[in-house]
């Protein structure tokens, strides 16, 4: 059985720049793969565009990579569990 990364790897839907905000998201995992970092910190770090951020995060969504969810009102992200090794 492949493994689930590769998946995403081999999705040629996704830009270099998506796999670069995700590797970041995934930098961040903490306890249950959530990840609680803003847009601002990861533009930085990436040195984007705060579209280009919301473009490849919303597209790490649809494809149901990383799922959203909310920690009071902070969104957070969380490592869909099916790409969890």
């Amino acid at each position: 059985m492949e493994h689930q990364l590769g998946i995403i790897a081999e999705d040629k839907e996704l830009t270099g720049q998506t796999l670069r905000v995700l590797m970041i998201l995934l930098s961040e995992l903490e306890f249950e793969n959530y990840a609680r970092i803003k847009q601002k910190p990861i533009m930085e770090r990436l040195e984007m565009h705060q579209p280009d951020i919301s473009k490849s995060i919303k597209q790490l969504v649809d494809k149901e990579i990383i799922l959203k969810a909310k920690d009071g009102t902070t969104t957070v992200y969380k490592l869909n569990p099916k790409y969890q090794k």
